[in-house]
């Protein structure tokens, strides 16, 4: 993605910002409104358990358990029409299947910025209700 590439180039400044919106307004959300409704809990879900878990299961080396919450996140971000974010769960899988556990953990940065980029969406959509906009970690 091209903005994994400028990411590294100009991360703090105005035109990461621009391009990093510029790939939300392109974000395709499924457009049943009970799932649109859900969107929140469910970033606010995963936010919280990508921030614990996934570390957890990767410094135990727990291949079972780093395999199912990779699974979830895959299955999950999939019914919600989230795409990026299930690859995260195919990528987390075959890091358990290959014992690869500091690249599993590595991959939450990664993750929760992709959370974020969902957050910012939602609340440009006006999707994401004020409570939950409390809840949601700003700065990622």
């Amino acid at each position: 993605m091209i903005a994994s590439v400028v990411k590294h180039q100009c991360r703090q400044n105005s035109a990461y910002r621009s391009l990093r919106l510029l790939f939300i307004d392109t974000m395709k959300l499924p457009e049943d409104p009970i799932i649109l409704e859900l969107l929140p809990d469910f970033v606010l879900s995963w936010t919280k358990d990508i921030e614990t878990r996934l570390e957890e299961f990767a410094k135990a080396e727990n291949e079972y358990e780093l395999y199912r919450f990779g699974h979830t996140l895959k299955g999950s971000s999939r019914q919600f029409g989230v795409e990026h974010l299930s690859e995260y769960g195919s990528k987390i899988q075959e890091c358990a299947k290959t014992h690869q556990w500091a690249v599993a953990a590595g991959l939450k940065n990664e993750i929760l910025q992709s959370l974020q980029e969902l957050k910012l969406y939602l609340e440009t959509q006006g999707l994401l209700p004020a409570q939950q906009k409390q809840d949601l970690p700003s700065n990622l």
